[in-house]
């Protein structure tokens, strides 16, 4: 076995469905309109009646559509904008760059989420929304959000970008954002994104934003657009892999490490001792593996490769590895 073992294949599940993906490609090609067309309008009508909003637009990537859904509820300088600081950094440069003013909440220790419950401390005159974020996959305790934020006018913009085709995934707050990242569940070849609303005033704003409008242009391929909905239409094919893979190293690394649990598998999170040595220790073994996210406080996550292409002698060999370190 090739004992190199990336931290993600893409190429793999593209060649896998190769001949699919070539006549969505080529298709495309034939009827020459590679943005704006019936691909990107199909793939809006299936998210939206996936997460049941009533909008839902297609941009160039997540990281915009934060931006955008920011600039759609009328934040901009003088404003507060809530967020987590334990995330990818898209989730809080989108309040830079509309102008408004970032304030990081505290992080629950053990969800790594935000700690809800310490929210109202963070909130002032100038506060007008929060992100919040499904890290790795993981929903937010909405409910309880919903409750601790009641009576409080703030907007509520979550970031499903990890979380999407999760159960619940998109359908929370004002605004929801996705990616089509090659990173992610659905992907694209290059990048996506998409906002989803059921506030008529916000979808009418933002579609007037992201295109041509305020100087940006934020649109996704057609060519991406079809390929997004062919992964749609084997999504559950796509999860059972990832579960199976989740669940083999939960199952086998338990007595090892504690992991973290999430609905759709995007990542596999484990919360080893030694992190940096275990870390090093696979790399030498050939095995990638990544910190999400780096973090002064958090000092004990890091992430195992888990893609419905990795191989069944692959994933034993991670198994492995991972024993060998802590000599069980």
């Amino acid at each position: 076995m090739d004992k190199a073992i990336k931290f993600h294949r893409i190429d793999r599940q593209i060649e896998q469905h190769r001949e699919a993906i070539d006549d969505r490609i080529n298709a495309v090609l034939k009827n020459g309109q590679v943005l704006g067309g019936e691909n990107v309008a199909k793939l809006e009508q299936e998210v939206s009646k996936m997460t049941g909003r009533k909008y839902a637009l297609c941009v160039g990537s997540c990281t915009d559509a934060l931006s955008l859904s920011l600039l759609g509820l009328g934040i901009g300088a003088g404003d507060e904008v809530l967020v987590t600081p334990f995330t990818f950094p898209a989730s809080y440069t989108c309040i830079d760059r509309v102008g408004a003013t970032k304030v990081f909440l505290p992080v629950d220790g053990n969800t790594l989420h935000i700690d809800i419950e310490r929210i109202p401390e963070f909130i002032t005159p100038k506060t007008k929304a929060i992100i919040v974020v499904n890290l790795f996959g993981d929903m937010m305790n909405m409910d309880r959000l919903t409750e601790v934020l009641k009576g409080k006018k703030l907007s509520v913009i979550e970031d499903a970008a990890q979380s999407f085709t999760g159960k619940g995934a998109g359908s929370y707050g004002d605004v929801s954002c996705i990616s089509f990242d090659p990173t992610k569940v659905i992907p694209c070849l290059g990048t996506g994104g998409m906002i989803l609303t059921d506030c008529d005033t916000i979808y009418h704003k933002v579609s007037t934003m992201h295109y041509k409008n305020c100087g940006t242009n934020s649109q996704m391929s057609e060519i991406d657009a079809s390929i997004c909905s062919f992964w749609l239409d084997i999504n559950h094919q796509l999860h059972v892999m990832r579960n199976f893979i989740a669940e083999a190293y939960r199952t086998e690394l338990r007595e090892c490490v504690p992991s973290m649990y999430n609905d759709i598998n995007h990542k596999f999170v484990i919360r080893p001792v030694y992190r940096n040595r275990l870390k090093d220790f696979l790399e030498d073994k050939g095995i990638e593996t990544k910190i999400h996210y780096p973090s002064d406080d958090i000092k004990d996550v890091l992430s195992l490769p888990i893609y419905p292409t990795l191989r069944n002698d692959e994933l034993e060999y991670v198994i492995e590895c991972v024993k060998e370190f802590y000599k069980l």
